[in-house]
């Protein structure tokens, strides 16, 4: 639930965050960050689903202490995807305007895998869904999203 411009009640069916990111914070690279700690002042809210876009936002190895498990926390129950890789758009497909985000086992991946559990040769999980305490791995490295009319 939240309120539209006007004061309105409203229901929140998607929140989709777009933005650079990695396990412990939100960012835009230049001027601000969002903590995964700054996470817990938020007021919850109720929504049908949150999407990360943000690389390594759902990575496996900070399961406990990422962005995706801050927000899964604060949206009462909402199902939270993220990314257990870096994530790249992939492309889109012309007639009926899929687009395609994959997450990637890539060299910044295996950098932050490699602090939390040396030697790892552990694969991306793809895109990971974080639902209150639950984490469960999808093994899809690709989502495909349909551009609304």
């Amino acid at each position: 639930m939240g309120f539209d411009a006007s004061g309105n009640k409203v229901n929140i069916d998607a929140v989709i965050i777009d933005t650079h990111a990695g396990p412990d914070e939100l960012t835009n690279n230049i001027i601000w960050k969002l903590k995964a700690s700054d996470i817990a002042t938020f007021e919850s809210k109720n929504m049908g689903v949150m999407m990360l876009f943000g690389c390594n936002a759902g990575h496996l190895d900070y399961k406990d202490t990422n962005i995706a498990s801050a927000f899964a926390n604060k949206v009462n129950g909402a199902p939270v995807y993220a990314a257990d890789g870096t994530v790249y758009h992939a492309k889109e497909y012309g007639l009926f305007g899929h687009v395609s985000y994959e997450a990637r086992a890539d060299d910044e991946f295996k950098e932050l895998r490699e602090k939390v559990d040396p030697g790892s040769k552990r694969k991306s999980g793809g895109w990971v869904i974080y639902q209150g305490d639950t984490v469960t791995s999808t093994n899809k490295p690709m989502l495909m999203l349909r551009k609304s009319k």
